[in-house]
């Protein structure tokens, strides 16, 4: 077979009824992994590659020899294909090409679209309304947003119980299932991990926690923060309880290769305020 290389953005584009340009089209893409294996039994899983252009890939039954790390960086090949209005690549190979890459900061959203599909997003500032248990939990966000729940992260219905009346800052993959042409409806929001949800709280915190964002999180050698204010210091906490790493904020970044892998703490301060924030080190 002849596989083509092409940009993802180049093969990712949909027609009126929003059915994918390029079905069956033998492609060669480049990109980094984001989140995790949501098939064991095969591979399904989401590459952005440097244009920051994503698209999910799929085999039923076959991994390839590949074992999904977010962060790896792989040539896929394959053909274009659409699940439910999702555009996939049906693989043929994975190649992995290297590993601890860095991700995108996820796109602060008010809505899902054609246009959050297989990218990082974020949403802020919503509670949950409904939950139903479907092979997953289907979460209806308070702006109308439905958050999918795959049991193959590590988030499981108590953890999503134990958010009832909070309100949440949601990372995750944009997704799409829609039976039927037009494939213009579905549009879900995929946490990868526990991580991707964050309590915010509007009566304790301060104005700025609501546009703070870390990435990459879970993170294998540093860990930055995008935020509106000036930040003054940081600390870093282990399970423990034990300070691990303190630093004036110079920089919005930080390098945490030398720690364990582990959840940790980490608060940042402005001024007399402060957020904390949990951190995953791979």
């Amino acid at each position: 077979m002849g596989y083509t290389p092409y940009a993802i953005g180049a093969v990712t584009t949909n027609n009126a009824n929003g059915t994918a340009d390029s079905l069956g089209v033998l492609v060669e893409l480049t990109g980094v992994v984001y989140g995790v294996n949501f098939r064991p039994a095969g591979l399904q899983f989401t590459i952005i590659d440097d244009n920051n252009d994503g698209i999910g890939v799929f085999s039923n039954s076959e991994a390839f020899g590949y074992t999904v790390q977010e962060g790896d960086e792989v040539t896929v090949r394959g053909s274009i294909g659409q699940f439910s209005g999702l555009t996939q690549v049906n693989l043929d190979t994975v190649i992995l090409n290297s590993s601890g890459n860095n991700l995108f900061a996820p796109t602060d959203i008010t809505a899902l679209n054609e246009e959050t599909e297989s990218q990082l997003v974020n949403v802020t500032g919503v509670t949950i309304t409904d939950v139903q248990n479907a092979g997953g939990l289907n979460v209806t966000l308070s702006n109308g947003m439905l958050m999918r729940i795959d049991f193959d992260t590590d988030i499981d219905e108590a953890f999503i119980t134990g958010l009832g009346g909070s309100t949440l800052a949601v990372t995750g993959i944009g997704g799409q299932f829609d039976s039927s042409e037009p494939y213009d409806e579905g549009y879900q929001l995929l946490p990868r991990y526990q991580a991707d949800i964050t309590i915010i709280n509007s009566v304790d915190e301060p104005t700025w926690a609501a546009d703070t964002r870390l990435f990459p999180n879970p993170a294998t050698d540093r860990i930055a923060v995008r935020t509106s204010v000036t930040l003054d210091k940081m600390t870093l906490h282990n399970a423990f309880g034990q300070e691990v790493m303190r630093t004036s904020a110079i920089t919005n970044e930080w390098h945490i290769a030398h720690l364990p892998a582990g959840v940790y703490t980490l608060t940042l301060w402005s001024g007399e305020t402060f957020i904390t924030r949990k951190v995953v080190k791979q």
